[in-house]
């Protein structure tokens, strides 16, 4: 009888075990599934912010570049300028990089 039991016993937890595979693939696939949303995901953000945040940031960067080598030839010009020994923007320019030492 003990080895009739056994089998039995056997015999029940074979059919639980399984109705567990199914659920264990399906848990397996819904992480899977979850892991490429959440990479699409971040794929699309760092889309977002590179052309909503870095595009423009680099444009700007590039302009301020531009203005920046604009003043210093006006800068530069001053010396070669007639007028520079009265000139007021030489003189708030001189005042200013006094203030700075």
């Amino acid at each position: 009888h003990i080895g009739r039991n056994r089998r039995a016993g056997r015999q029940a937890i074979f059919p639980q075990s399984i109705a567990v595979l199914p659920l264990r693939s399906a848990r397996k696939r819904a992480a899977e599934e979850a892991e490429t949303i959440e990479l699409s995901n971040a794929d699309a953000i760092v889309k977002m912010q590179t052309t909503y945040i870095v595009e423009p940031l680099k444009k700007e960067i590039n302009a301020l570049r531009r203005e920046v080598r604009r003043l210093q030839r006006a800068i530069e010009a001053i010396r070669d300028c007639p007028h520079a020994a009265h000139c007021p923007v030489h003189d708030s320019l001189q005042s200013a990089e006094a203030d700075a030492d």
